[in-house]
């Protein structure tokens, strides 16, 4: 596992189970079997280390929505997946997500909520898709409705997640929403929600180009040799000179995509790719 992964998924155990104040970097470094000083390598401070846990979380969970839109792009089932998707990331940091809610330190909070608008923007973007290849019929003017309607049910079915200790029935529990959506996008006609609203407050900056070409080199340095690490050396040369046809570079990127080490980074890298 690649060190600061390592580093980041302890700390997250260690903040869901006692609280992000009360955990030491002290206690992060023991359970990681690394000194302070390779903790310092990776992270300048506690503070940094919480916001590349929200990076980390929130680059997977938009490579995982691109992943279904991807393979669904056809089905009836693509909304479907999108739910499941969304509330098995809940489920399994649910912990985490109330902890950060409760006991986020103030130093972090403003630059938090902007990664979030940012991801929340990405996400946005993709349910705009979703919904154009679940309901094809729907009128024009609809479509940022639907996809605010898909927002709430999304933050209010998260109470599920939040509020109680019974294991929920995802699959029951996503049929169910599906067709609540399904009912209010062929029965409805008024529209009162403009595109832009959905966008309000995201900040759709990029990572850079010299700041995703950092990320690369640092991966590779720590990446054992194999198909991902070719993949990355590969796309990191067409970020500089672009010659790759498209479904090539389609083609690297999903090998990242399947290993954990670097699924996380296609978010980062795709806006500078022709993919």
């Amino acid at each position: 596992m690649i060190k600061k992964q390592l580093i980041m998924e302890n700390a997250l155990e260690l903040f869901a189970k006692q609280g992000i104040e009360a955990t030491s970097i002290q206690q992060i470094t023991e359970r990681s079997g690394i000194s302070k000083g390779a903790f310092y390598l990776s992270f300048k401070s506690k503070e940094e280390l919480i916001l590349a846990i929200v990076d980390y979380f929130m680059a997977n969970t938009v490579a995982d929505i691109d992943r279904i839109v991807k393979e669904y792009s056809h089905s009836s089932e693509l909304l479907y997946h999108y739910f499941y998707t969304m509330f098995s990331m809940f489920e399994q940091h649910a912990d985490f997500a109330k902890v950060l809610m409760m006991d986020l330190p103030k130093t972090v909070s403003e630059t938090l909520f902007k990664r979030l608008h940012y991801f929340n923007g990405l996400v946005v973007d993709k349910l705009f898709t979703i919904v154009d290849v679940q309901f094809p019929t729907l009128q024009s003017d609809m479509r940022a409705d639907i996809v605010h309607v898909i927002r709430g049910l999304i933050g209010i079915y998260t109470d599920c997640f939040f509020h109680t200790n019974e294991r929920v029935d995802l699959h029951h529990l996503c049929t169910s929403i599906v067709e609540k959506v399904t009912v209010l996008a062929e029965h409805t006609t008024i529209p009162s929600v403009h595109k832009s609203h959905l966008y309000r407050n995201a900040e759709l900056e990029e990572r850079s180009l010299d700041e995703v070409q950092q990320l690369i080199e640092q991966l590779e340095q720590e990446l054992p040799a194999g198909i991902a690490r070719d993949s990355l050396a590969l796309l990191a040369k067409e970020l500089s000179e672009p010659s790759l046809p498209p479904a090539v570079v389609e083609g690297l990127l999903q090998n990242l995509y399947l290993t954990k080490e670097t699924k996380w980074l296609v978010v980062f890298l795709r806006p500078h790719l022709q993919a």
